[in-house]
């Protein structure tokens, strides 16, 4: 998965200002969270930010594109996060309502119940 990250990472322009690492097996990320993170970023411009729920740090990451090289160069153990825990400086936790942040698709029976949340929600909008 990390090589996926680096390549991905490498076609970004110079002039990125921050990107998002959204794992595809976190696929409920509500567009309100994303909206929040970026409206955090304006105001702590260089921080990595992290959506938290609860206390629980999630997913997707607002990564400062200065962090771009270190993690295209990262060699050390832990993928993405041994290189965000060893690359950045500045970090914080974004408290956002939205618990879908913390959902992993790993098994057969995430996927049955990120099938029920999906209609579920899909009903209420």
């Amino acid at each position: 998965m990390f090589s996926s990250v680096v390549s991905g990472i490498t076609t970004l322009a110079p002039e990125t200002e921050a990107f998002f690492i959204m794992p595809v097996d976190i696929p409920l990320v509500r567009r309100a969270t994303i909206e929040h993170l970026l409206n955090a970023y304006q105001e702590s411009k260089g921080y990595l930010l992290y959506p938290a729920f609860k206390g629980s740090r999630g997913h997707p990451p607002l990564i400062p594109f200065a962090y771009a090289k270190d993690i295209i160069e990262w060699k050390g153990k832990g993928g993405l996060n041994g290189a965000l825990t060893h690359v950045a400086s500045c970090v914080f936790e974004v408290d956002v309502p939205d618990e879908h942040i913390l959902f992993d698709i790993d098994t057969p029976e995430d996927y049955q119940q990120l099938l029920k949340i999906w209609h579920t929600e899909k009903r209420r909008s």
